[in-house]
């Protein structure tokens, strides 16, 4: 039963696993402001025998009756509007956010009050790189048919986290990969600039780890200060290497996620005619929101279809990409247009077809390595 006296002030917590016992422990801990800190979760059951987890019933209640004087949301990666959208309802009560690298990392804790004039944004990934040092048959991101290294300008890549900053509260998860982040000498200083932007976001690099043993120390110290994940995609050329992998990382104390990966999948179809409703439903990329140039979309393809359109020869058009400089749309029309499917999806199946990875570089690579075929 959950331990609570009838008149008592509360801290409302998210029940999120280990994380929030660690941001529960620390409340009691470290602040005074946050009272009785007690977890919560979105069920609308008015059961409140669930231990020690208030349904969202419950807490509306005690919102009602001035009984809870925060309501505090601990990193939700690329999940956090799924929680962030509810708890809106309660209108007369603070929200904060406390990031990963908060709740874990920072000798002291900072909260993010949580606005809601404007919406929060669930993953940004971005582009450091185009180019790769893997070549995977079939990249998804096109890498391995970029036949010269292709960085972009950091400079407008500020601009686009200020315009970012203008349209939504905050991010949730943003991903720096390419191709392969590596290969970019100024990693260090997108992930500074990315930080400086919006501190509360959990980000991530996203590697092959080819590199990875031989970054500098400078950009070690920054992947360690700024509490960033290191995504490892290790495909069957580095499954041996693994282990000293792992243990470099554990021996420079950086977090890290480690993915073998020896299937490739493909779904497009170069002259459409899918449900492109039934397309999006399923796709299992819709949620990858891919910025690049300016503008955002919910997956890469509108991306790596520009460059099968000049590879191949197509000329597929799509309103799949919007435009984050247009002044007459905000965070919340472009919330609701990643959430739907564009004229692009029609151009995907609705189901993969896998297939063994292996490699093939620019020269090598040919037209079917991207098509579904029936």
């Amino acid at each position: 039963m959950l331990k609570t006296t009838g008149d008592e002030m509360i801290t409302a917590v998210y029940e999120r696993g280990t994380l929030s016992e660690i941001l529960k422990k620390r409340l009691e801990d470290e602040s005074d402001s946050f009272c009785h800190p007690v977890l919560f979760n979105l069920s609308e059951n008015d059961d409140r025998s669930y231990g020690n987890v208030m349904s969202f019933t419950v807490l509306k209640e005690k919102v009602a009756q001035g009984k809870v004087n925060a309501v505090i949301i601990p990193d939700m990666d690329k999940k956090v509007r799924l929680v962030i959208e509810r708890i809106y309802e309660l209108e007369s009560v603070p929200l904060y956010y406390a990031s990963l690298n908060q709740v874990v990392v920072s000798k002291e804790l900072e909260l993010k009050s949580i606005s809601r004039d404007k919406p929060w944004l669930d993953v940004m990934e971005y582009h450091v790189a185009d180019h790769c040092n893997m070549n995977c048959k079939g990249c998804g991101h096109c890498a391995n048919i970029i036949p010269d290294a292709e960085f972009p300008d950091i400079n407008i890549y500020e601009k686009e986290l200020i315009r970012l900053k203008e349209l939504f509260d905050g991010i949730g998860l943003i991903r720096l990969l390419g191709g392969e982040p590596l290969l970019n000498v100024e990693l260090s200083d997108y992930i500074k600039l990315t930080r400086c932007y919006f501190p509360f976001a959990n980000l991530h690099i996203v590697t092959n780890g080819i590199l990875l043993t031989e970054m500098p120390d400078r950009l070690v110290q920054i992947l360690h200060d700024e509490c960033v994940t290191v995504d490892i995609s290790l495909y069957p050329p580095m499954h041996e290497h693994e282990d000293s992998i792992r243990s470099y990382l554990k021996e420079k104390d950086l977090l890290f996620v480690v993915e073998k990966i020896d299937t490739f999948y493909r779904r497009f179809t170069p002259f459409g005619g899918n449900d492109a409703a039934k397309s999006y439903a399923h796709c299992e990329s819709s949620r990858n929101h891919l910025m690049n140039k300016g503008r955002i979309a919910s997956c890469a393809m509108p991306y790596s279809i520009e460059i099968l359109n000049r590879k191949y020869g197509y000329s597929i058009e799509h309103d799949a990409w919007i435009d984050l400089f247009d002044s007459s749309i905000d965070g919340w029309e472009i919330n609701k247009r990643l959430d739907s499917e564009s004229s692009l999806c029609s151009y995907c199946k609705d189901d993969l077809q896998s297939y063994k990875w292996e490699q093939k570089d620019a020269q090598n690579a040919c037209e079917s390595d991207w098509i579904f075929t029936e």
